[in-house]
This record gives C-alpha cells, sequence and structure tokens, in this order.
C-alpha cells in the first residue's frame, strides 16, 4: 500500500494539481498544491551613515508559512573582502568601518526553501574632514540681572545631520 510519494524538479511558488485514486472510483481525490518558494525580495527602507557606523534597514520578507520564518542574510563588500551575516531582524548597525571607504550592503530574505532575491545599496562612510559640521553662525547674547543667554544658529553636517 503507497501513502506517500516525493516528486522532484518541481518549481518554486507554482502549482499543481494531484489526483489519488483507489478501487471503487469514488476513493479518488484531487488537491491542488503550490510548492513553497523562497521569501520576497526585501526593500531597503533607509540608512543612515556616520564617521565609522552606518544603520541600515529593510522591509520584511513575505515568506510561505509551509517554509518557516524569514531570517536575513546581510553582506557589506567593501574593496577588501565581505561579510556576511545572518540575522532576524530587519536592521543592522555596522561599526567599525574604515573612513573614506565606499560599501555594497545587500540583504536577502531566507527561509527553508532557500534564499529570495536581494537588494542591494551603496554607501560612503565620510572622511572626519566630510564629516566635519559647519561654522555655527549668529551668535547672539542676551544680558539682563545676574544672567547673560547666549543662543546660535545651529551647525549641520551633511552626513550627520544636525549638530
Amino acid at each position: 500500500l503507497v501513502t506517500d510519494l516525493v516528486v522532484s524538479n518541481v518549481d518554486a511558488n507554482t502549482s499543481y494539481n494531484c489526483t489519488t485514486s483507489a478501487a471503487p472510483p469514488e476513493f479518488t481525490s484531487t488537491a491542488s498544491l503550490t510548492v513553497a518558494g523562497p521569501p520576497s525580495t526585501v526593500t531597503m527602507l533607509n540608512h543612515t551613515v556616520v564617521v565609522c557606523t552606518t544603520n541600515v534597514s529593510w522591509s520584511p520578507s513575505i515568506s510561505n508559512q509551509v517554509c518557516g520564518p524569514v531570517s536575513y542574510n546581510v553582506m557589506i563588500s567593501p574593496s577588501d573582502g565581505v561579510m556576511i551575516m545572518r540575522i532576524a531582524n530587519t536592521s543592522y548597525n555596522f561599526t567599525g568601518l574604515t573612513n573614506g571607504t565606499d560599501y555594497n550592503v545587500s540583504v536577502a530574505g531566507m527561509n527553508m526553501a532557500g534564499v529570495g532575491q536581494s537588494d542591494m545599496i551603496m554607501l560612503r562612510v565620510p572622511t572626519e574632514t566630510e564629516a566635519t559640521p559647519s561654522t555655527v553662525t549668529n551668535l547672539r547674547n542676551t544680558t539682563r540681572p545676574n544672567m547673560i543667554t547666549v543662543t546660535w544658529d545651529a551647525a549641520s553636517s551633511p552626513y550627520c545631520g544636525d549638530v
């Protein structure tokens, strides 16, 4: 008596109709099955770059529940090598990066069915000179008895925002 059958070389994310039958004919049944595939492509949402560090976040992948939860393969590749890690979150804070270096960051969802398509961004970690804040402007003061108030317009940095 055969109670199970394994079929190989089927295409992921494809539906198949399976029919089983036994004598008498009223014991015939048909089911539509969809072969699970890897998670959907992640979409890079945001990245923040400051001297020696960057934070990258992305939208979560959608996974067929049959294949379990999604984890993420995160790769960062400067010119001198590749760092790969597997994480469960939808963001990662890279530290210890080299100032003045361009990096490619790619993220792909992964489950038991495989690895989905990755999304990639290119970012540049600024040198300390590039990240130096602008000059404070419009310095002014107000005096009152027993008190001096000093105000100014905020400086900013092209990589670090307001200082």
